[in-house]
């Protein structure tokens, strides 16, 4: 759904609300607007490909003394910083989206990098993104801040892991 606004002067991909339905949509993104278990699934199945991906590396990083717990902790060690990536990336956009939405001007750019240009938001454009800001934007950066919590947590308490196991 791409709006335009009569006598706007800003690209309609521009605007605040078309940039929240491509983000909204596009793959990259979408997943975090998912149910909680669709969610939870998601970045299960997420940790699952980097662990995989991780313990090759991790069994050759370890040469003394390949427990599997050791293995298993360093492959989560990367596994989790992967994850952390990821999840801040997808973190970032979704902020970046809701400052575009939360301002009373809209940056904007005619043509180029060269020639940006403000926009103001009329009183009715800035209640509907400051609702959609709230209700939709707000909610997925708040689970993703609780993910990123958890996920550094458990990145944390993996390298703790290893070093108490390693020291003698």
């Amino acid at each position: 759904m791409n709006v335009s606004i009569p006598n706007c002067p800003v690209p309609p991909e521009q605007l605040p609300l078309n940039e929240f339905q491509s983000l909204k949509e596009s793959w990259f993104f979408r997943w975090s607007t998912l149910s909680v278990k669709q969610y939870g699934i998601r970045c299960l199945g997420i940790w699952m490909a980097f662990l995989l991906f991780s313990l090759p590396f991790a069994y050759e990083a370890l040469v003394v003394g390949r427990s599997p717990l050791k293995i298993f902790l360093a492959a989560n060690c990367g596994a989790t910083i992967f994850m952390f990536l990821v999840l801040l990336r997808v973190y970032l956009g979704w902020r970046y989206v809701r400052d575009r939405l939360e301002r009373d001007v809209v940056d904007y750019e005619e043509t180029g990098w060269y020639d940006g240009q403000r926009w103001p938001k009329d009183q009715g454009q800035r209640d509907r993104d400051i609702l959609i800001s709230t209700y939709e934007v707000r909610p997925v950066m708040h689970r993703l801040l609780t993910t990123l919590g958890a996920v550094g947590s458990i990145t944390v308490l993996s390298i703790f892991s290893i070093m108490i196991r390693t020291t003698p």
